[in-house]
């Protein structure tokens, strides 16, 4: 009891190029509050790259992640 969660929610903002995390903006060890913040993170970093992520799993990614992401695993 009171120890971290094992594997809790983040919301992250990374750098344009998705290099590397800027800011966790939100933490929550709830599926469903996590959603909230990333929706929330959405409004305040338009156009950004922000992912929700479960541990090392990433759940949701803003448009300019997933823009990103697919061209990167088209390079190879």
């Amino acid at each position: 009891m009171g120890g971290k969660a094992e594997s809790e929610f983040t919301v992250e903002h990374w750098d344009d190029a998705g290099r590397k995390c800027i800011e966790t903006m939100a933490r929550a060890g709830n599926a469903l509050v996590a959603r909230a913040a990333f929706d929330a993170a959405l409004t305040q970093r338009p156009g950004g790259y922000v992912i929700l992520c479960h541990g090392a799993r990433i759940i949701a990614k803003s448009p300019l992640a997933g823009r990103l992401l697919r061209e990167q695993a088209a390079r190879g």
